[in-house]
């Protein structure tokens, strides 16, 4: 890979400084930015935003640089999303630090951060060697840190900044919610996040394993699950696959009561397309209820699409087979009852019982480790207990099981 930048971290700079009456034309003279609302390339190279960057410092100065930063932040969808999956600004800091802007920035930022003592958090980046230095990219960073506990309703953090043209450092002390419980939440009292199936795809693809994608996936997978509509259904997940994953061809198919095969398809291929398919079934237990078929080239994020949502679509595909026009499942009398029956089952033990109610309710591994009091090696020797015990293969799968009773 090369050194460049996501042009998703562009394209709304470039909207603000058109909304703010900045001399566009200017600052993309000679860059291979993208002025529209459809940029021409993914990927833009470091040394066009290095440019931008400074010649917006030019315009504004190092005050109003912070300050145009800290509002591009505010505005920014993906920042409002990670804002709902996130219960503190603590954790945005450092998911930011080493997850999402080194995938953003690719290979052009050194990232890492380092909680501290007193809920104090230090979050180092150096420019990789060999690239071109810029006097305006640590103010970018800081404007953009100062926003986050706005996403939040709290007020400022308290951030001491080392800005330098190829190494920058900042000591954050993030504001206390006292109103709000901090992530991770304590055992069994999750909050309740709202994420649409358009905005997990896009967490997926942030490879969010950790930290509220568990959480997001719960959530969505729960909408498919419990629609009762199988036209609505289908709908939910065509418009997925086509607008968020680009896919110009959705199939998807059920087994009907009376063996009937129920097909739903949209595709924009002709037939003379060679474009590879992928082909999932959708399966409850050992009983096949359906499938898809796409024309995905599975990258990381997509394929865990795949293997954390399909379960769900499954549980919603024989609901709706069996008659069951307002499942339960969701509920929290329902949960306990499957818990207790489940856990006499599969002859669980009182923590693995734990475990397993803290898993389907949406949890990470660590967040279980943290409820229970245990270290995340003894997270993991549960969640393979609990794998075994029911006979599944995945997490996704063992949560399949535990809402579709088999």
């Amino acid at each position: 890979m090369g050194r460049d930048v996501s042009n998703s971290m562009l394209t709304p700079i470039v909207e603000l400084a058109r909304t703010r009456g900045l001399p566009l034309q200017t600052l993309l003279e000679g860059l291979s930015i993208s002025a529209t609302d459809e940029p021409a390339k993914e990927r833009i190279d470091w040394n066009d935003v290095r440019i931008l960057f400074d010649r917006l410092y030019e315009q504004l100065g190092p005050e109003g640089l912070e300050t145009f930063f800290h509002d591009v932040t505010l505005e920014h969808q993906m920042m409002g999303l990670l804002s709902r999956v996130f219960q503190s600004p603590r954790e945005l800091y450092l998911f930011a630090t080493e997850q999402f802007l080194r995938r953003v920035l690719n290979l052009v930022l050194g990232c890492r951060g380092t909680p501290l003592a007193g809920g104090k958090l230090r979050l180092d980046f150096i420019l990789a060697e060999g690239l071109n230095t810029s006097v305006a990219w640590g103010h970018v960073l800081l404007g953009s840190f100062r926003a986050y506990p706005a996403l939040f309703g709290l007020p400022a953090a308290e951030i001491e900044a080392t800005l330098s043209p190829q190494r920058c450092s900042f000591i954050i002390t993030p504001p206390f919610d006292g109103d709000r419980p901090l992530w991770p939440p304590s055992r069994g009292d999750a909050p309740s996040v709202t994420i649409s199936l358009g905005e997990l795809s896009v967490l997926l693809d942030l490879g969010l394993a950790d930290a509220g994608l568990a959480k997001a996936v719960h959530t969505a997978g729960q909408r498919l699950a419990t629609c009762a509509d199988v036209e609505k259904l289908a709908a939910d997940f065509m418009e997925l696959m086509r607008h968020h994953h680009c896919c110009r061809h959705v199939v998807l198919w059920v087994l009907a009561a009376d063996g009937e095969r129920i097909t739903f398809k949209q595709s924009a291929l002709s037939g003379d397309n060679d474009v590879p398919l992928t082909r999932r079934p959708l399966t409850v237990g050992d009983r096949e209820v359906g499938g898809i078929e796409v024309d995905l080239v599975l990258s990381r994020g997509r394929e865990s699409f795949c293997e954390l949502i399909l379960p769900w679509l499954a549980i919603g595909v024989d609901r709706w087979v069996r008659g069951e026009s307002t499942p339960s499942g969701g509920s929290a009398a329902e949960r306990t009852r499957r818990l207790a029956a489940l856990a006499q089952r599969w002859a669980l033990t009182p923590r693995q019982r734990q475990a397993l109610e803290l898993l389907v309710a949406g949890c990470s591994n660590k967040e279980i480790g943290d409820a229970l009091g245990v270290t995340l090696k003894t997270v993991e020797v549960h969640v393979g207990e609990l794998l075994r015990k029911s006979g599944t293969p995945s997490r996704a799968m063992l949560i399949s099981a535990f809402w579709s009773g088999t």
